[in-house]
C-alpha cells in the first residue's frame, strides 16, 4: 500500500488503511507529510492483500484517527473535522 499509513482499521475481512500518498516533489518534499496533498484511503483484502477499493480524501486522518462499526467507518481528522462513511457515501 503506497501510503505513509496514519490510520488503519479491520472490519471483517477488510483492512481499510488510510494516510498521505508517498509522492515527494523536489520543490516541496514535505507536502504529503503536512497533509498539503490531502490523503487517501485503501481498502485492502485481508484474505489475500488485493486492493479492493481507493478513495480520495481532503483531509489527512489524526493519527490512529479512524474507527469501524455497524457498517461505517469514522475519521477524526487532522484539521479537527468528524467524518462517517457508510453504505457508499459520506456523511459529515
Amino acid at each position: 500500500v503506497p501510503l505513509t499509513g496514519k490510520a488503519m482499521v479491520l472490519a471483517g475481512d477488510v483492512v481499510f488503511v488510510a494516510g498521505a500518498p508517498l509522492v515527494f516533489s523536489v520543490f516541496d518534499p514535505a507536502a504529503a507529510y503536512e497533509g498539503r496533498l490531502g490523503g487517501r484511503l485503501w481498502a485492502v483484502s485481508a484474505v489475500d492483500g488485493s486492493k479492493l477499493a481507493e478513495y480520495t480524501l481532503d483531509v489527512l486522518p489524526a493519527w490512529d484517527g479512524m474507527a469501524a462499526a455497524y457498517g461505517r467507518l469514522f475519521f477524526v481528522n487532522q484539521d479537527g473535522s468528524i467524518e462517517c462513511w457508510g453504505a457508499g457515501q459520506k456523511q459529515e
